[in-house]
């Protein structure tokens, strides 16, 4: 986890950070987190063009970016090298997402 921690290209601790050590070890980096954040300004560029969302529009959005996440953790698991991890690996994935979403909520980092 420590060797995770000083990788080079990590995101500012100040701009990101994790207590789920599936993702401090994971390969998320500055990059990928300057895409996120671009798409969370063209989302932001869309809500003010509508007058805001509803709360309704907001789960439609959570729920169709957790469905692709899910649906990339199944073929992820598929893909490894133990067969058939796919259902296991979907289950891990919508687990941490909704783990993740609990987290940035609990940070203030919306």
């Amino acid at each position: 986890m420590q060797r995770a921690l000083r990788r080079p290209n990590r995101p500012d601790p100040e701009q990101w950070s994790t207590q789920i050590p599936w993702l401090v070890i994971g390969d998320f980096n500055q990059d990928d987190l300057e895409l996120v954040l671009e798409c969370i300004e063209a989302i932001a560029v869309i809500e003010d063009r509508q007058k805001g969302f509803k709360l309704s529009t907001r789960i439609e959005l959570a729920a169709v970016l957790l469905a692709t996440a899910a649906a990339a953790g199944y073929t992820s698991g598929e893909e490894a090298v133990t067969p058939r991890r796919g259902p296991a690996m979907h289950q891990l994935t919508v687990d941490l997402v909704v783990r993740r979403a609990l987290e940035i909520y609990a940070q203030d980092r919306m």
